[in-house]
């Protein structure tokens, strides 16, 4: 027993050989303890790394664990980076980030895809889009991506509406005539008997709002109802984005982003990401991930069936243990033609190995 020093890149010499301990061990003392065939670290009577010892020279021993350790630190960094930037895009947007949270999704990819919108479309266009999508309730960086893409779309070029001169004074009058409207009890009541026989939620809630915009702004009516219509699309998208991903029953999500493309030693990336295109579902293809233990099999699978909801595709997720078993019971309960349909019936079924 003696003690050794860590290095500051984590690593002790020992025996003319190198072996890793956990990163955050880096630049510390820690007791070696050696056996015949093992070396073990100590840090106050802790084990914090065990070897094969090895009676060569100039070989270097790092433990899989070990990297991961220092892998999952810098990604917090990078996180508590964009974070950073996230928060700076809007007033709303810890208000935002704390829904996101509340409603277990992925927060730190959302968060990532709204900083990279926020590159392409603008901070200013990006700030608006989070304040209207909280006013709204709908959290997503697809809700986002989507109302930054319309308004941009959207944005009306110069004409003959929006000139000022006396001829068309009585065309931009027309939202106010709008919001003057809704202050009548009956047409109110009559429009809300509409809207909710339509079930058109979002334009029950905001369209007395909108009006009062509309005539503050001086919108034209076709605006006036380009803004309604937007929002309550938007709205659908999101409601039936949160169906598909319940009805997919994630134990965790999982994305692309988060993977670790160094820890597989080998792994295509190019025809791995190919296949977050999602042309194999068109062509009614399956996508088979084979490699060891640990190697990311079912974050890659649980990320391509994620990446499935998000464009519009039902999904479902289990094990392949779970549906053998639901399968042999359905078959034993003379229910098995009703159990397939739960398999059969998505548009993508992942099963996962354990």
């Amino acid at each position: 027993m003696r003690p050794v020093h860590a290095t500051n890149r984590w690593r002790v010499a020992v025996e003319g050989n190198r072996y890793s301990v956990p990163p955050r061990y880096a630049s510390s003392t820690l007791t070696l303890k050696l056996y015949a065939e093992r070396l073990r670290l100590f840090a106050a009577e802790v084990l914090v790394a065990e070897h094969p010892r090895s009676y060569e020279r100039g070989r270097d021993f790092e433990h899989p664990d070990h990297a991961r350790e220092l892998v999952a630190q810098r990604g917090r960094v990078r996180h508590q980076g964009l974070l950073l930037a996230f928060l700076r895009l809007s007033p709303q947007a810890q208000a935002y980030h704390d829904h996101l949270a509340e409603r277990r999704l992925n927060v730190g990819h959302h968060v990532q895809k709204i900083v990279a919108l926020s590159e392409i479309y603008g901070v200013e266009p990006t700030g608006r889009a989070i304040d209207d999508a909280h006013a709204l309730g709908a959290y997503s960086c697809e809700y986002i991506a989507n109302l930054l893409e319309q308004r941009q779309r959207l944005l009306p070029a110069p004409g003959a509406l929006h000139l000022t001169h006396g001829g068309e004074a009585l065309e931009l009058e027309l939202p106010r005539r709008i919001s003057r409207s809704t202050t009548s009890h009956e047409s109110t009541a009559a429009l809300a008997a509409h809207l909710d026989y339509l079930r058109l939620d979002h334009v029950s809630e905001h369209y007395e709002g909108l009006a009062k915009e509309a005539a503050a702004q001086n919108w034209t009516p076709v605006d006036y109802l380009q803004r309604l219509l937007e929002g309550e699309c938007l709205c659908r998208q999101q409601r039936a984005l949160e169906r598909r991903i319940r009805a997919a029953r994630f134990p965790v999500i999982k994305t692309v982003d988060q993977f670790d493309w160094s820890w597989p030693k080998k792994i295509n990336r190019i025809q791995v990401q190919n296949l977050f295109r999602l042309g194999f579902l068109t062509e009614k293809a399956n996508a088979v991930f084979v490699g060891g233990v640990g190697l990311g099999k079912s974050h890659l699978a649980a990320a391509l069936s994620y990446e499935a909801c998000q464009h519009g595709h039902s999904v479902f997720f289990t094990t392949a243990i779970d549906a053998i078993n639901n399968l042999i019971a359905a078959q034993a309960a003379h229910r098995l033609k009703s159990e397939l349909k739960k398999y059969l019936a998505p548009d993508l079924l992942c099963l996962d190995s354990c």
